[in-house]
């Protein structure tokens, strides 16, 4: 019978989207039986376990490895928080254009997150590392979207990862709160889907017809495909994962929950240096070097430090730099995750009329600065040359810099 009933729950979820009945199947797993399907971090935390359940028997279990005490002492001594952990689909790197389906389930009341990855990848490691963790002698980074369940609230937020940081406070205005019947809450079993085409994905829960939200910013186009827990929190149980290929998106009408957008007079012309272990006096006073490389912003015109730091080695601080030309007296600000140091000309910022020239992060940069600037510099008209050192603190990952007359 309960063999009976899961196949039933399975056809349900699959059913919902015409476009995935007639796409090519690519994996399916509702790990009732011993499978090397999955590349798993850590099997004390990621591991298929019986549920209880007759109608859904064993499932995949995440949990995180990271507690409350430890991850506050690591953050305190600068160390990232926890160790990751993922389950990943061995032969996911070469999926295109796909189509993820899934049920979730999260038993106790906590922290609760399933986050969606995508775009999984390596690549060398260019600062120092002091772990013989295999996880720490690569860099990583992936795409991901995140559902949270806490309490009697839900959410979804968008979350790309920079060797293992996560840059959602970069991108605070896709995020989705699910209220009435789109909420989540404890103890049931939510479908849920997410289509990846290209740089883009649509990511559904409990309506698998409607997406919840749709997001176009993905740096990467290709990886490996799977799932992580938060840093921080409690075991979401996850079952009946199915994957179809997809010609186009179920979905075809306007962005949820906001296209992406860039504020005005925000500075899209950049230039970056690094990683680095030390601070680099020599760049701070304007001192020419010839490896300054061309950075390109997002859309938004969001500089995504994080993308030259590394966060999981000692090689945390980069550099990026630009030149401005003001016609008149104007205020130079920033809207920031992450502590930032800024120069003027070779001069610190505290030069330039303002008394806070090294900044500690907020916790939310916005394209648009609707929370105001953290850090704002008098300009006075001529051309000037800005550099800004970034340090790639937990969930520090990026900024934006415009000019205001």
């Amino acid at each position: 019978m309960m063999g009976l009933q899961k196949a039933l729950f399975s056809l349900l979820i699959g059913s919902v989207s015409v476009a995935s009945l007639a796409a090519q199947e690519v994996f399916r797993d509702d790990f009732e039986t011993t499978s090397n399907a999955w590349i798993i971090s850590d099997s004390n935390h990621a591991a298929v376990i019986d549920s209880g359940d007759p109608a859904h028997g064993r499932v995949l279990s995440l949990t995180p490895m990271g507690g409350f005490i430890s991850a506050l002492f690591n953050r305190l001594l600068g160390r990232p928080i926890a160790d990751p952990v993922y389950a990943l689909v061995h032969d996911s790197a070469t999926w295109q254009d796909f189509r993820l389906e899934g049920s979730l389930y999260v038993p106790e009341d906590g922290d609760s997150y399933l986050g969606i990855v995508y775009h999984y990848g390596q690549r060398p490691r260019l600062g120092p590392v002091d772990s013989d963790d295999t996880n720490d002698q690569s860099r990583t980074d992936f795409d991901s979207v995140y559902l949270m369940v806490r309490g009697h609230e839900s959410y979804i937020r968008v979350n790309p990862h920079h060797d293992w940081n996560p840059a959602r406070a970069l991108y605070e205005e896709f995020r989705v709160n699910l209220e009435g019947d789109a909420a989540v809450g404890l103890r049931e079993w939510i479908p849920f889907a997410a289509e990846v085409i290209g740089d883009s994905v649509h990511f559904y829960v409990k309506d698998l017809t409607t997406p919840q939200l749709t997001f176009t910013l993905a740096e990467r186009t290709s990886g490996f495909v799977g799932f992580t827990p938060r840093s921080i929190g409690t075991t979401v149980w996850i079952d009946d994962v199915r994957v179809v290929s997809i010609g186009q998106f179920s979905y075809s009408g306007p962005a949820l929950p906001v296209a992406p957008q860039r504020g005005e007079q925000v500075l899209v012309d950049w230039q970056a240096l690094g990683p680095f272990v030390d601070p680099q006096g020599d760049l701070e006073a304007g001192a020419a070097d010839p490896n300054w490389q061309p950075f390109a912003t997002d859309p938004r015109g969001a500089v995504v430090a994080a993308r030259v730091g590394e966060h999981r080695s000692a090689a945390r601080y980069a550099y990026f730099r630009t030149q401005v030309s003001p016609t008149r007296p104007t205020v130079l600000e920033f809207s920031t995750s992450m502590p930032l140091a800024v120069w003027i000309d070779g001069e610190p910022a505290e030069a330039h009329g303002d008394n806070v020239g090294r900044l500690d992060f907020r916790r939310v940069a916005w394209f648009d600065f609707r929370e105001g600037a953290q850090l704002s510099i008098n300009l006075e008209p001529g051309t000037h040359t800005i550099v800004v050192r970034s340090t790639s603190d937990y969930s520090g990952t990026g900024f934006f810099a415009r000019l205001r007359s």
